[in-house]
C-alpha cells in the first residue's frame, strides 16, 4: 500500500496552508486516523478534487511561504498513518510519495539548514526532528520515501491541474 502527500498555499487557502493524504486511489485518508492528529488543526475543506480533511499550516515565520511548512505536516501526517497501520493493524505500508524536495531529500533526512533554522518557528523544527525519527522507523520497517513530480501527485488538491 502506498499513501501520498502534498500541500499547497494559494487564494483560496488566504493566509494558510493545506496539508492533504491520499491512498492510491485517491481517497482521502487524513479524516479516518484524525486520533493521531491531536496537534494538528484539522478541517473539512471542499477543493477543485472533491471533499478533503485538511491540516492547516500557519506557522509565524516566512509568512508568505506556508507551502513548505503544509508539505511538512502532510509528511508527518502520511509518517504517523503509515506506522499505525504497520504497528496497529499489520498492514503493510510500503511508499509514501511526496513532491516536496525540500521534505524528501533535506527536512526528513537531516533537519533544516542550521542559518535558517535560527529563524524557523519552534513548531515547524520540533515537526521536522519528528519527520526525521519518524522517517527513520518507517524506513526501518521496510518503508520507502519516493520523491514525485507534482503533476502525478494524486494528494494534490487541485487548484492548479
Amino acid at each position: 500500500m502506498a499513501l501520498y502527500v502534498d500541500g499547497a498555499m494559494n487564494r483560496d487557502t488566504g493566509c494558510e496552508a493545506w496539508a492533504s493524504v491520499v491512498d492510491a486511489s485517491r481517497r482521502d485518508v487524513v479524516g479516518q486516523y484524525s486520533n493521531l492528529f491531536p496537534d494538528l488543526t484539522l478541517k473539512l475543506v471542499n477543493l477543485p478534487v472533491g471533499q478533503r480533511v485538511i491540516a492547516v499550516a500557519l506557522f509565524n515565520d516566512v509568512i508568505s511561504q506556508q507551502v513548505n511548512g503544509s508539505e511538512l505536516l502532510a509528511f508527518i501526517m502520511g509518517l504517523r498513518i503509515a506506522l499505525y497501520k504497520i504497528n496497529d493493524e499489520n498492514e503493510n505500508i510500503s511508499y509514501i510519495y511526496s513532491d516536496s524536495q525540500t521534505i524528501v531529500q533535506w527536512w526528513s533526512k537531516s533537519g533544516a539548514n542550521p542559518k535558517t533554522a535560527r529563524t524557523m518557528d519552534k513548531r515547524k523544527l520540533a515537526f521536522i526532528q519528528e519527520a526525521i525519527t519518524e522517517r527513520k522507523m518507517f524506513e526501518a520497517l521496510g518503508g520507502q520515501v519516493i520523491k514525485i513530480d507534482g503533476a502525478i501527485n494524486p494528494a494534490d488538491l487541485g487548484y492548479h491541474k
